[in-house]
């Protein structure tokens, strides 16, 4: 509803009232703008019944690409809601589908309202267009500028063929430059893969030359590292077990277990720290001797636990 409508309306209704109708004349109001809200729901109706006769005019001379035009589909789709219809119903009287439409708009969005008009004046498919519409820009405005072929000349068969070679092109050289991605991707890959090797191998390296300058080979100084962690992680638990005073609540089963596992670490390291003493003196170890503690004390471990000693012991 325009201004000057809404302005007449209300002074109609304040004629009314001052005429004392009172009730009447809200009644008249409600009744000037529905009417007048009719009129233009009407009149954009109307628009898009004169699109949908040029259509059906066309169709009967085949011609229906070119009945209707870009602008007026905008139009239609800025003012349908105010004719009542759905954008859909809309495409509907027109004789194209939603879908169609839209693509149409986006086609026309992407290369130019005049150049989408002079390809569907000439009878360009939808699916050439849509090809042209995948260019990258700088192609896609050298040929709606003219800079590829003259389009006031051009015949259908010539601009669709031009179309296709730019596409076949673009496809080409998507296609090479995906390769060459994914070339660079694989060398990446490589040297990142060898750099890794390489560091592993430098710290192997470095871990070896540490440890000659402690005269160790690399595999001892790997198995004193070990025990240092496993050190780190036992001595303060049993450091807080020794000083333990209060076994009240403590389970019986539990301390004689304990207990027992200790001896047995005791006396298998007892045995480890005499036999390499006696290789370090240049001594021949008497390993059964010195054995016998550690295999007496996983016997009964063993036994406790009711399972198999360990192997080796």
């Amino acid at each position: 509803m325009d201004e000057l409508t809404r302005e007449s309306a209300a002074a109609e209704a304040e004629q009314l009232t001052g005429a004392h109708v009172g009730e009447n004349a809200l009644a008249v109001v409600e009744e000037t703008v529905a009417a007048v809200e009719h009129t233009e729901a009407m009149r954009a109706m109307l628009e898009i019944g004169k699109a949908a006769g040029r259509v059906q005019s066309a169709q009967v001379f085949g011609n229906v690409a070119d009945a209707i035009t870009v602008s007026q589909l905008q139009q239609m789709k800025a003012t349908h809601k105010d004719a009542g219809l759905t954008w859909e119903q809309t495409c509907g009287l027109i004789g194209i589908s939603r879908r169609t439409a839209d693509l149409y708009l986006k086609q026309a969005a992407d290369l130019g309202d005049d150049f989408f008009g002079n390809c569907r004046r000439l009878g360009v498919s939808v699916r050439t267009l849509e090809s042209a519409r995948q260019l990258p820009e700088p192609v896609r405005q050298a040929l709606a500028q003219g800079e590829v072929v003259d389009l006031e000349t051009v015949s259908k068969e010539a601009l669709t063929d031009v179309i296709k070679q730019l596409a076949g092109e673009h496809a080409k050289e998507k296609s090479t430059a995906q390769e060459a991605l994914d070339k660079e991707s694989k060398a990446r890959e490589k040297a990142e893969k060898k750099a890794k090797e390489a560091a592993e191998q430098a710290e192997a390296l470095s871990a070896e030359l540490e440890a000659q300058k402690e005269g160790l080979p690399a595999e001892d100084r790997a198995a004193l590292e070990l025990i240092l962690a496993e050190e780190r992680k036992i001595i303060p638990w049993l450091v807080r077990v020794k000083n333990t005073t209060h076994l009240e609540g403590r389970d019986k089963h539990f301390v004689a277990r304990l207990v027992n596992h200790l001896n047995l670490v005791g006396e298998l390291a007892l045995a480890t720290g005499q036999v390499l003493g006696s290789l370090a003196a240049g001594q021949e170890p008497n390993e059964e001797l010195i054995n016998r503690g550690a295999s007496q004390a996983n016997q009964a471990c063993a036994a406790f636990d009711q399972r198999d000693p360990y192997a080796g012991i």
